[in-house]
């Protein structure tokens, strides 16, 4: 860097050489202002920090839900085929959990979408805040919510979505109570009780058992395993 008179910083380059002549040793030196190129590569560099992160906001955008920031069912599928991949190699659990909040149609008809988008953003949350960090918590689509639950066998997975109805059940919410059904389904990391795709037939349980739920009185749990005749 170098200095105006009047105090001015700019960028300078320097170049040299050594010489010699009539017994006495010097260095020439050249110094050129650069402000114009050091300009150019500083515009260089914002404008690559800036596609990076709009490079990074759209690799975001394809896989998150862009009303609750959960995973969206393209990375759901991925992600589970992944952890299946995994419970299948060391033979640990993987749980899910099916969610569907109870009348929401009819809460959506009576106060409207907007109304209902915060039903989504507020339970979506609640999830969250009871998922450790293994967990995936996916919008499944509508008012379906999913989670994938890494190293969860049945009675875990039980537990875990009667912590997040009860969560859910004494929330406060906007106009009225809102409550959630619970469809659980369990892989022990073999192929015992599975005919075909594992992660087709793990979400088709899981489906079932919310149906159960649903078909029983709404805000329950039901694990595909507990229920002979699912």
């Amino acid at each position: 860097m170098a200095s105006e008179k009047d105090g001015t910083i700019f960028p300078v380059e320097i170049t040299g050489r050594f010489s010699t002549g009539r017994k006495r040793a010097f260095i020439i030196a050249a110094i050129r202002d650069i402000t114009e190129r050091w300009q150019a590569e500083k515009k260089i560099l914002e404008q690559q920090k800036l596609l990076e992160e709009t490079n990074a906001r759209l690799e975001e955008l394809a896989v998150k839900d862009p009303l609750t920031g959960l995973f969206n069912r393209r990375a759901f599928d991925e992600r589970l085929k992944a952890e299946i991949a995994h419970t299948c190699r060391h033979k640990t659990p993987l749980s899910l959990a099916l969610v569907d909040i109870d009348f929401f149609k009819f809460y959506n008809d009576t106060y409207g979408h907007p109304a209902g988008d915060e039903i989504l953003i507020k339970l979506a949350q609640i999830l969250e805040d009871h998922s450790r960090g293994a967990d995936v918590a996916c919008r499944y689509g509508g008012e379906e919510f999913i989670l994938i639950l890494p190293g969860t066998d049945v009675e875990g997975a039980i537990c875990f979505a009667e912590r997040c109805r009860k969560s859910i059940e004494n929330a406060e919410w906007p106009r009225r109570a809102i409550t959630a059904s619970f469809g659980m389904a369990t892989f022990e990391g073999t192929s015992s009780g599975f005919d075909g795709n594992i992660e087709i037939e793990l979400v088709t349980k899981a489906d079932r058992a919310l149906y159960h739920s649903k078909n029983t009185g709404r805000n329950r749990v039901s694990h595909f395993d507990k229920q002979s005749h699912l």
